[in-house]
């Protein structure tokens, strides 16, 4: 069925009726002024961009004069020309909206996931198990792209599902058992997908210096959580809650290579052997630069980093031994480098063919300068208060260790009594002075000779996107809390999120090539204007799709999307 009719007899003004057809080609009312007397004339106009790609309308057809005495004559040419045609004119009396359901991002989401080979790699890892991939492939791709959107519980996907338009997801009969279900059945297959992904970027590792970035965060339950769960530092703030820890390996440019979930009292340095026993025997890396920060270093891991043929960039704890002060020592300021405005860097050998790459940052000085004159005068304040108030002894010196430990200021003063029992501090001058010391400075050890200072510093500096990933997978994608209690369905439910992640980044990747200046949230964002209206005439039904704005055409071709379908329907291709 077709729909012939002006933007009148729709009910719409013109930018109602354009945003919700795809049509190029649509009626325009036109007016001109004669001789002090307007008169109306109803156009065929067709949409088009011209070389320069601005959007353009050209006139098609001239279909006459409007008013009172044509109106009737020009329905009439309408319906004479559907008939010409065998078609059927619906006018806009007969039109009934019903329904309207967000497809942009998935849409885009979903292309994304196909080119991944996301639903082929499932459904045959599945069947290799000897299961039915029926409903769990669905079921996980729901999962995914709700994380992607608008991340749910799993209950609420099931009423998501009601909002939005997908044909791979109409017909199916998702609720919340199915999608515990399709946890359970991913989680059985999990480590074989990752591999599946990370063996189509392969020739990442080969054969040339590539760098691995991981790092580690922890993440919490409500309740009671797996037996699997336990009780270590939270990053979250949330001490009182079990929680796990996951390990994340990213690339150059961000994207996920390999996670990994760990029990939650695991120490970060103590994941590393596991970490790198992945990449070497399930991925088959053989030649790699592992980067990491402060936590992972000690000597076992750079022996195993080293067993397994990989070099490597560590971040050093400044404050935990004397090699970083041995280092201090040795460096001259003729020894210095300035490799960025305010930045500059020198090299000190530590045997055993590693190095230790000194950075000052002066930025980083000025922030750390700040935070330590706030520790000390908080602490200057809290013991005045102590020591000008009622408590003595014994008493007055377990307060104020109460107040320096609250200020975060401990190590800087020293404690004692009055005569009178009244308390005594002083600040630890030399302890004051071996801090300004440090201020600015990080370290960094390694072992890799065929990069420079320079290089290794900015290498470093890319754990950020190690960062930004825990940062979204926790603030957007929703990884914590977790609810799921079996601890296949809590790794399976991780990595429903890392793959959401994945998706978010190709698309990031896909808009910079493209030179469109958007994040991949905002295009997503962009994106939620192209909805499928679901209008009614009698019992015929059609759905048309809303048109996307500029931003929202360029984020579609930049995954491939050259142009939107004018309706849709179940059976409709995309």
């Amino acid at each position: 069925m077709y729909v012939l009719a002006t933007c009148t007899s729709l009910g719409l003004d013109k930018a109602a009726f354009e945003s919700y057809t795809a049509w190029q080609m649509y009626p325009k009312l036109t007016k001109v002024t004669k001789a002090g007397s307007c008169y109306q004339y109803l156009q065929l106009v067709e949409s088009y961009r011209d070389e320069e790609g601005l959007a353009r309308q050209r006139l098609v057809l001239n279909l006459g004069r409007v008013d009172a005495d044509t109106r009737g004559d020009l329905v009439r040419l309408g319906r004479g020309l559907l008939r010409l045609l065998g078609e059927e004119m619906v006018t806009g009396e007969d039109l009934q909206a019903e329904e309207t359901r967000l497809y942009g991002p998935l849409l885009v989401g979903d292309r994304l996931w196909e080119e991944l080979g996301l639903g082929e790699k499932l459904g045959r890892r599945l069947r290799r198990l000897g299961k039915r991939d029926g409903g769990t492939v669905q079921a996980v791709l729901a999962m995914v792209l709700n994380r992607l959107v608008a991340p749910r519980s799993k209950l609420g996907v099931t009423r998501w599902l009601e909002r939005v338009y997908l044909p791979e997801l109409e017909g199916s009969r998702l609720g919340v058992e199915r999608f515990y279900r399709a946890l359970e059945g991913l989680g059985e297959v999990a480590e074989g997908l990752e591999e599946d992904l990370f063996h189509e970027r392969r020739d990442l590792f080969e054969p040339g210096l590539e760098m691995v970035f991981y790092d580690v965060t922890s993440t919490y339950f409500e309740g009671e959580g797996p037996e699997e769960a336990g009780w270590g530092y939270s990053r979250d703030g949330r001490s009182d809650q079990p929680q796990l820890m996951v390990g994340l390996l990213v690339n150059r440019e961000g994207l996920p290579l390999a996670h990994k979930v760990f029990p939650g009292n695991r120490l970060d340095g103590a994941t590393v052997p596991e970490v790198l026993e992945d990449l070497r025997q399930r991925f088959g890396v053989r030649r790699v630069v592992f980067v990491g920060d402060r936590g992972m270093v000690s000597r076992e891991n750079v022996e195993a980093l080293g067993q397994a043929g990989y070099q490597y960039i560590l971040g050093l704890r400044k404050r935990a031994g004397r090699r970083c002060w041995e280092a201090l020592r040795q460096v001259g300021e003729e020894d210095w480098q300035q490799v960025a405005e305010g930045l500059r860097v020198a090299r000190v050998l530590a045997g055993e063919g590693a190095s230790i790459i000194l950075c000052h940052s002066q930025a980083r000085q000025v922030e750390e300068e700040e935070i330590l004159q706030s520790k000390l005068q908080r602490g200057q304040e809290a013991l005045e208060r102590v020591a000008q108030g009622r408590q003595r002894g014994p008493q007055a010196l377990r307060r104020a260790a109460e107040e320096l430990k609250q200020a975060k200021a401990s190590k800087y003063f020293e404690l004692g009594l009055e005569g009178d029992g009244r308390l005594g501090f002083a600040q630890r001058e030399a302890v004051v002075a071996r801090e300004r010391e440090m201020l600015g400075l990080y370290f960094l050890q390694t072992d890799v000779e065929e990069l420079s200072e320079e290089e290794v510093v900015r290498a470093y500096m890319q754990l950020q996107e190690v960062e930004a990933a825990f940062r979204e997978l926790k603030d957007f994608l929703k990884l914590r809390p977790i609810y799921p209690y079996r601890q296949q369905r809590v790794e399976a439910h991780v990595f429903v999120c890392v793959l959401a992640y994945l998706l978010e980044k190709l698309l990031a990747l896909k808009l910079r090539a493209a030179g469109v200046e958007l994040s991949a949230r905002r295009a997503l964002e962009e994106l939620e204007r192209i909805e499928v209206v679901r209008l009614r005439a009698g019992e015929e039904e059609l759905r048309l799709i809303s048109r996307p704005t500029a931003q929202g055409r360029a984020v579609l071709q930049a995954v491939g999307v050259a142009h939107l379908p004018r309706t849709v329907d179940a059976g409709a291709e995309r």
